[in-house]
């Protein structure tokens, strides 16, 4: 991780710490004087953590956003195939061909709508879910943070804080 004042960079995907949105500690004129910044362990933790999410949302929901473009490009693709007329003085096997491959370009239309419904929903739920919780302060915001809490003994908690050592 680097610390810069941007914490996603679409340039060449990397991320950054967004600094300026971790509470610093207090310390002594002196050491600020220095350029020395401290952070409280469970704030700093916190604040990461959140920054990862919101970068790994975001590049989430880039990529849904692409597969639904190329999603409607094949769409249209074959919509202008299936509206083609059928070939008019042609033996009865060619128009035949033709049938069929309609009927197959119309399914594969279906499967490709719904594929499109699925990755538009999904989206609208993601953005819908994450409207409620910045709402909601209380909750925390972060999947990997509750995983952690989740497995986290008493013990290991206080050596991750530094209560107590190994």
């Amino acid at each position: 991780l680097r610390a810069k004042n941007k914490y996603y960079s679409d340039m060449d995907g990397s991320f950054a710490l967004e600094k300026n949105h971790i509470p610093t500690a207090r310390i002594s004129k002196d050491l600020e004087n220095l350029g020395v910044s401290a952070y409280a362990p469970e704030e700093l933790e916190t604040a990461v953590i959140q920054q990862v999410d919101e970068a790994l949302h975001k590049i989430e929901e880039e990529k849904k956003k692409s597969q639904i473009k190329e999603l409607e490009t094949v769409i249209d693709g074959l919509k202008h195939d299936i509206n083609q007329p059928f070939p008019v003085g042609r033996p009865q096997k060619e128009v035949d061909k033709a049938r069929a491959n309609r009927a197959m370009k119309k399914k594969r239309l279906e499967e490709q709508e719904k594929k499109l419904q699925a990755l538009q929903k999904s989206l609208n739920i993601k953005s819908d879910q994450n409207s409620s919780n910045s709402n909601d302060n209380s909750k925390s915001k972060s999947k990997i943070f509750d995983s952690v809490n989740e497995k986290e003994t008493e013990r290991d908690r206080l050596i991750r804080t530094g209560a107590i050592t190994p």
